[in-house]
């Protein structure tokens, strides 16, 4: 869920909710929530984002140590657990192969059905997950230089 609050100064633009393409948005400073996905095609701004992450557990520093690259890219496969999130991207509908079927019910079928058997799934990053695991790091390491201090 995105929430964009009283910040919003008269936007007008186009967002894709869920499946639904092109669907204005035009906000004066009132309260907006979105409870479906959101994609965005372009820059985000905002105020703040604020999340609602747990505090990550464990060793932090050894779980980023095991984080590789790949051709420039972050390797997803590589990533702890904690801060993996698998997503289904759902495939575009082709409704010209749908103009032969009759009735609502009928269509929405054949739809959902090439939608599931199409869609993959993608393994991403969580960035406020990552955000938690990185504080922890932070306190692993200064715990670490602390008693290396305390060793003079």
């Amino acid at each position: 869920m995105v929430h964009a609050s009283s910040a919003i100064n008269y936007i007008a633009h186009f967002v894709r909710v869920a499946n639904v393409t092109k669907v204005p948005l035009l906000v004066e400073h009132q309260d907006v929530t979105i409870t479906a996905d959101l994609y965005v095609s372009g820059d985000v701004s905002a105020l703040t984002f604020t999340d609602r992450t747990p505090f990550y557990e464990g060793d932090a520093i050894a779980e980023i140590k095991k984080i590789k690259g790949n051709g420039g890219e972050i390797d997803h496969e590589s990533l702890p657990g904690f801060v993996k999130k698998i997503i289904r991207k759902k495939a575009k509908v082709d409704h010209a192969s749908l103009s032969g079927l009759s009735g609502k019910t009928a269509r929405e079928k054949a739809i959902k059905e090439s939608v599931n058997k199409t869609a993959t799934e993608i393994v991403v990053r969580d960035i406020g997950a990552m955000v938690s695991m990185l504080t922890v790091a932070i306190q692993q390491v200064s715990d670490r230089l602390d008693i290396l201090e305390r060793g003079r």
